[in-house]
């Protein structure tokens, strides 16, 4: 008797269901059935479960793995928080929906709104990713380099954002062949209006792989002349002797011819000391000796030749050469203006005359003779 009624139950339990059944799968609202709503709520409740739960794991997984490598500690874990609970509600709404038939406005502007989301997180863990490479390689390089880098990020940044774009486009039905062709019409033509500025950027490019200066530098370019601040993307800033900024386009700067004061191991030295006409010979004589030891009394300064190489307008012309064994500038500025001074003493004392022009005008009384 009992197993005849658990038959009879389970049987009408049985009934119901199929009952139920029947009513969901032919009863419908807007092109869908009942089942169809209920099959899809549960595949949306799933999808939050699933995606919540798991981006926890992988969460997880991943802030233990970087912080054991130390390659990968300072990766920026925040960019996974990007993808959070809006995005995981709509995700598993879109999925869930896929299941019901809608209408083409509705379905278009479903696939729209995922394709955004991926948009932003994919930039988003992109832009990380970038951004964590950027910062280690800024540590390994030097100075003029770490600017390379900020426009190697920002060019990568561009392509990344482009390609993303692209692809969601491509996915909504656009013609990415016919995009892609009128966008390079479009930018041939803003080539040509930007070209000055484009030359700049390449020329900075250019300027930071060849590294003809680096930042504190001191710099001749072209008839300027100054100590190198900034290399930005646009132009190049000198710092000059007088204290103003100077900005000079890139496109020139890499056109110009270029004179790097500071890779200079040695600086040389050349120029006249006149003396006068009327000094003795034995003076003359002196004044070669003279010079040489002035020279080699001064640290950081080889002595190389010193001839008298000229009969000059008003004076006797003795050339001096030396090498001031440093590229620095201020060096250079001080030695040489020691050892001017020094030869300037040292000769008062010997009476070695260094004359300065003069100009005699000698006037005559003519005496006028009567015819």
């Amino acid at each position: 008797m009992e197993s005849i009624y658990i038959m009879t139950v389970l049987d009408d339990i049985y009934s119901q269901l199929l009952s139920a059944y029947n009513y969901l799968n032919v009863t419908s609202v807007a092109g869908n059935t009942y089942l169809d709503y209920t099959i899809a709520f549960g595949i949306f409740l799933l999808l939050i479960i699933l995606q919540y739960f798991g981006l926890l794991f992988i969460k997880r997984f991943i802030r233990l793995t970087f912080k054991k490598n130390q390659y990968l500690e300072n990766f920026d874990l925040n960019i996974l928080d990007s993808y959070g609970l809006s995005q995981i509600l709509y995700v598993s709404l879109y999925v869930a929906l896929q299941n019901l038939t809608l209408s083409l406005l509705i379905s278009q502007g479903l696939l729209i709104g995922l394709i955004l989301i991926l948009i932003y997180f994919g930039i988003k863990v992109s832009f990380g990713l970038i951004d964590f490479y950027a910062s280690r390689e800024r540590q390994k390089v030097d100075i003029e380099s770490r600017n390379l880098v900020e426009l190697f990020t920002l060019i990568s940044k561009m392509t990344i954002v482009t390609l993303i774009i692209l692809w969601g486009l491509s996915l909504v039905g656009v013609n990415i062949t016919v995009l892609i062709t009128s966008l390079g019409i479009f930018s041939v033509a803003i080539a040509f209006g930007a070209q000055n500025i484009i030359a700049d950027t390449i020329s900075a490019l250019l300027i930071l792989i060849d590294k003809p200066f680096q930042i504190g530098d001191f710099v001749s370019i072209g008839n300027d002349s100054g100590t190198v601040t900034k290399i930005g993307t646009r132009s190049t800033r000198l710092q000059t002797t007088t204290g103003n900024m100077l900005i000079i386009p890139n496109r020139d700067v890499y056109s110009s011819r270029i004179n790097n004061f500071r890779r200079m191991d040695k600086r040389r030295i050349i120029y006249t000391v006149g003396l006068s006409y009327d000094s003795d010979v034995k003076k003359l004589k002196m004044a070669l000796p003279l010079v040489k030891e002035i020279v080699d009394s001064h640290e950081s300064v080889q002595f190389i030749r010193a001839y008298y190489v000229n009969f000059g307008s008003y004076t006797f012309d003795l050339q001096l050469t030396y090498d001031i064994l440093t590229g620095d500038y201020e060096t250079y500025l001080r030695v040489q203006q020691e050892i001017f001074l020094d030869i300037l003493e040292r000769f008062t004392e010997e009476d070695i005359n260094m004359p300065y022009p003069i100009q005699e005008v000698r006037m005559a009384q003519l005496r006028s003779e009567s015819v």
